[in-house]
């Protein structure tokens, strides 16, 4: 009896997590939304009616949900710029113009990382950028040793300009290419570009929909076709 009951159980679990799994996959286009939906309801005429008439609001959540997120980030990283601009000034000694030198020889570096097709746009500790993998290279030795050059290159001139501007006791510039005012104030303008891209209508980069999302919102203008 008891072995019987373990048996129902383990099964009733199984069908849950497969059915869970399935209502919660997602998708990159309509026409993965509609086998997925068919998998679900069994209903043609239903998944037609999800489609056609929700899938446009639950793309609009998506995309809101995202930009959100790379907002909030946004205005993190406007503190964090006004502290190490302000350490530039007070500590670094640097004026504005001089703070820009700086920041133009660090734009430097990551042109020259977009130019070769090697990803750049990162903010915080997961890429919230979105990247088009083909527009990314494989990362030969020829441009493996080109970055190091490049590296040692914007290094140099970063230190040159702090031989300036280290005088009468200034400190000269706390920016590099990993860190600073001037990456935070690239890394700023990389989420302006990206909630742009996600605000354009049409959507001009991909947003996965899931599936459990777009048969919720379906329920009410869809339910009599069950």
């Amino acid at each position: 009896m008891h072995l019987l009951i373990i048996k129902y159980l383990f099964s009733a679990l199984l069908v849950f997590v497969l059915s869970s799994s399935t209502i919660y996959a997602k998708a990159t286009s309509k026409s993965d939304l509609f086998e997925t939906c068919l998998r679900n309801k069994n209903n043609e005429n239903y998944c037609k009616c999800a489609i056609d008439k929700s899938y446009d609001k639950v793309l609009a959540v998506n995309v809101k949900s995202k930009v959100d997120v790379l907002t909030r980030a946004r205005e993190e990283l406007e503190v964090k710029y006004k502290k190490a601009y302000d350490l530039e000034i007070s500590k670094g000694g640097l004026n504005p113009s001089q703070i820009q030198a700086v920041c133009d020889v660090i734009d430097d570096y990551y042109k020259f990382r977009a130019d070769n097709g090697l990803p750049y746009k990162k903010v915080g500790k997961r890429n919230l950028l979105y990247v088009d993998r083909k527009n990314i290279k494989p990362i030969t030795s020829d441009i493996r040793q080109a970055l190091a050059v490049k590296t040692a290159e914007i290094k140099k001139r970063i230190q040159d300009l702090n031989n300036k501007y280290q005088r009468n006791g200034a400190m000269g510039s706390f920016s590099n290419i990993n860190g600073g005012a001037c990456v935070i104030k690239s890394k700023i303008k990389w989420l302006d570009e990206e909630i742009e891209k996600l605000e354009s209508l049409p959507p001009k980069i991909p947003v996965n929909v899931a599936i459990g999302n777009l048969l919720e919102a379906s329920k009410g203008i869809c339910g009599h076709l069950e």
